[in-house]
């Protein structure tokens, strides 16, 4: 079993949402809505249904992940109302 730390995914994400931003333009720039958003998640969930290697099914779930911080990034973060009562 392979096993990663925490602050090296965090460290690929933002990488990809660097990523995704040269490629499509800055939040600024696009302003999707948060449905828009579930719309280019669900594409990109399909991708990582029907890539091949595992590798490549990793690459694309990065992706998938760095699309939701984005929406995030865009619309706001609400806390897990459970966390927000043990704070």
């Amino acid at each position: 079993m392979i096993t990663t730390n925490r602050w090296t995914i965090f460290k690929e994400i933002a990488l990809e949402r660097d990523w995704q931003d040269k490629k499509h333009g800055s939040l600024e720039e696009r302003c999707p809505g948060i449905m828009d958003w579930v719309e280019i998640l669900e594409q990109e969930l399909l991708e990582v249904k029907w890539a091949e290697s595992r590798e490549e099914k990793l690459e694309e779930l990065l992706q998938v992940i760095a699309v939701g911080v984005a929406c995030l990034e865009q619309h706001g973060v609400v806390r897990r109302k459970e966390l927000s009562q043990r704070m």
